[in-house]
């Protein structure tokens, strides 16, 4: 897990395995890092677990974590976001096919199941686009 820290938001890079791959994503939290902090030494799991997340999930096949307007929903909205790319899209493995509606429940429940057991994080909604 890797993460980027800015005097206005900390963003944390990371894989998460689903059923059918390995998922790329992106947890941002918009609080500010203390001026003090040394960003070489963060973590994904050192964000607060106390704040809640809220998952943004992209159109399948033809989206990704970073199509518009997710990256901006995610500095607009104040809360921790995280967005990931479904199987076979953006930077996830796998190939992107149209209706794979089952294959699409299993990433989001990967991905929610990530932030509530490997970084203790609530989950406070998914807003799909």
């Amino acid at each position: 897990v890797v993460m980027a820290a800015t005097t206005t938001a900390r963003s944390a890079f990371l894989s998460i395995k689903s059923p059918s791959s390995k998922l790329a994503a992106i947890l941002t939290d918009p609080q500010p890092l203390p001026a003090s902090s040394d960003s070489g030494d963060l973590r994904a799991g050192s964000l607060p677990p106390s704040l809640g997340v809220l998952v943004l999930v992209h159109a399948s096949p033809w989206g990704n974590k970073d199509s518009v307007p997710f990256p901006h929903l995610s500095a607009a909205l104040k809360c921790a976001t995280l967005r990931f790319d479904l199987t076979g899209c953006g930077a996830s493995e796998g190939v992107g096919r149209i209706n794979c509606t089952v294959r699409d429940a299993e990433d989001i429940r990967a991905a929610v199941n990530h932030l509530r057991e490997e970084l203790g994080r609530k989950v406070l909604g998914l807003l799909g686009w």
